[in-house]
């Protein structure tokens, strides 16, 4: 499929889970699930089927922090109580990865939780 689409669904996938507000946990598990699981597959599709979904994980805290600027950051949002098991299990993402080519998304995702849940990042 081309990018664009690509892109356009990974957007979606992150509206959904927009959406879903205190709901979001379930969106987390599930991309997660996703992300720790091996596909048969050759591994260039396993690959890029994990690089986008962190970009639409990437997506949800970016448009999370667009629909919330004008909130303080001590007050971040809904999501705020799922940071720290969203952290882990980005590390234990990290940890179970046998070789760096997700790595790049994974640093995507951190920076934009860093930007947005500060503290949050700083604890763990």
């Amino acid at each position: 499929a081309p990018t664009n689409f690509k892109t356009a669904v990974a957007k979606c996938l992150a509206q959904t889970a927009l959406i879903m507000n205190n709901e979001i946990s379930s969106f987390f598990r599930w991309i997660f699930e996703r992300l720790q699981a091996s596909d048969s597959s050759s591994k260039e599709k396993e690959k890029e089927r994990k690089l986008w979904l962190l970009t639409s994980l990437r997506e949800v805290f970016a448009r999370n922090q667009l629909a919330s600027s004008s909130q303080t950051v001590s007050n971040s949002g809904p999501f705020q109580q799922f940071i720290p098991n969203v952290l882990h299990d980005l590390e234990s993402l990290l940890d179970s990865m046998d070789s760096s080519d997700c790595f790049p998304g994974i640093l995507e995702v951190l920076e934009k939780i860093a930007e947005r849940y500060p503290t949050e990042f700083g604890e763990r």
